[in-house]
């Protein structure tokens, strides 16, 4: 069937645009043409009917497994595997009856699947009209050999940090950061030991995804207190957000240890003339704002030679990334600086926050020069899939990430899934 194209030359067939030969919408182009138009009846604010806010969700399932099938940089191609596919089909058909947060919680299983540390599903965009659960407890979480601590708190709620956490509801914290491990896919069990009790550990609505009790927007929390008192805390969720990285102890007195005094400055040297030491502390891989990398390595070179410094200190423990293209005059000045001076030393400090392109500045130190790695497995493979590929669902304006490179800074044959370090030393709740 023709129709004329006006102002053209040449009628176009129906069919092309998905109509049959009798000027009807063909069945696939009339289901795209229903959820097109239920996510713009979505975006103009309309409520929208159960069949059409369930079309709206299988879409964005259609489209997450799509764009993992077509970015995804994993080598073993697991968006392609039966694993990933049949988890994608049983929750289309699971929609109708899971609530938002539960279809956005399957999703974030879904894409955990892929099981990378820079492809997941965060949760809702500002934009999105759904009735999703955004409340988050006002705490900051962080494992310890020990266990799981509160280590901060917003507002008034700072005072019991220090406390160890027993419990959520009636199952334990170890149980609680199992479970909910399945919901973020990562590169070691480190990225999940930094991620997960600051980022995930506090949603109200991952935690009653994992079976804990959400009362009316409340968690009642089993507490240890400092001095091994147990105590019961009801805790109301709220909109709630707290610095990321590690940070001084708000309840101590007195000046921060260094290596929390500065932690969110990109680079920055302190001579430690006592020990013919030079303290490094790189905490972004990102040129500061008039101090870029480059400078910053030639000011490192000069202040080693004119405090004829024997050893490099280098701290990476608050360092999550950035862009590993710029690493190398940073290297190259560790290489000279080592190889001016048989008793010439460098110690690399690493832990659960050493992650993505800091990961690459470790394996290149670890390749090119001799230095004695210090603290926690790193929470990057040496070869890993990575780089940050921003995502939104257009029906539910979930936000999140599909890595879409693979970055093999290692033999191709390397499997270790982190560097590991030549002296352990886990950070204690004490020593904290």
């Amino acid at each position: 069937m023709l129709v004329p194209v006006p102002g053209g030359d040449h009628p176009i067939r129906l069919e092309r645009l998905g109509f049959s030969r009798a000027g009807y919408l063909q069945p696939a182009m009339a289901r795209l043409f229903t959820i097109t138009l239920a996510l713009l009846l979505v975006q103009a604010g309309f409520t929208l009917p159960a069949q059409d806010r369930d079309a709206g969700w299988r879409s964005d399932i259609e489209f997450f497994v799509a764009e993992a099938q077509r970015v995804h940089a994993d080598p073993q191609r697991p968006a392609y595997g039966d694993t990933f596919t049949a988890a994608a089909e049983k929750l289309q058909a699971q929609v109708p009856s899971l609530s938002d947060d539960q279809v956005l919680a399957r999703m974030m299983k879904l894409a955990a699947i892929l099981n990378d540390g820079h492809t997941g599903l965060y949760g809702p965009g500002p934009n999105s009209k759904l009735p999703f659960e955004r409340r988050v407890l006002p705490f900051k979480f962080y494992i310890f050999p020990s266990g799981l601590y509160i280590i901060d708190g917003a507002e008034d709620w700072g005072d019991f940090a220090g406390n160890r956490v027993l419990r959520f509801g009636d199952v334990t914290a170890e149980e609680v950061m199992k479970r909910m491990s399945a919901y973020r896919g990562v590169d070691n069990a480190q990225t999940w030991a930094w991620m997960g009790p600051q980022f995930y550990l506090p949603k109200l609505a991952l935690l009653k995804e994992v079976g804990v009790e959400v009362t009316e927007g409340t968690v009642e929390l089993t507490l240890s207190a400092i001095e091994g008192e147990e105590e019961s805390l009801t805790v109301e969720g709220g909109d709630y957000s707290m610095m990321r990285k590690l940070r001084p102890f708000p309840l101590r007195d007195g000046e921060p240890p260094l290596y929390l005094q500065k932690v969110d400055t990109n680079y920055w040297l302190q001579p430690m003339p006592e020990h013919q030491a030079m303290y490094l502390q790189f905490n972004q891989v990102r040129d500061a704002a008039g101090d870029p990398i480059p400078a910053f390595a030639e000011r490192l070179r000069t202040a080693l030679r004119e405090n004829d410094s024997k050893l490099l200190i280098v701290d990476t423990r608050h360092n999550n990334g950035g862009n590993n293209t710029l690493l190398r005059p940073l290297v190259r000045a560790l290489i000279e600086f080592e190889m001016r001076e048989p008793e010439n030393r460098i110690v690399v400090l690493m832990g659960r926050n050493t992650f993505s392109a800091c990961q690459n500045f470790l394996n290149r130190v670890e390749r090119w020069t001799n230095a004695t790695f210090v603290g926690e497995p790193s929470s990057s493979r040496p070869n890993f899939v990575g780089e940050s590929n921003e995502i939104e669902l257009p029906f539910s304006k979930v936000q999140g990430s599909i890595s879409n490179m693979y970055w093999q800074d290692s033999d191709p044959w390397d499997q270790r899934q982190w560097i590991e370090p030549d002296v352990e030393v886990l950070l204690t709740v004490d020593d904290y």
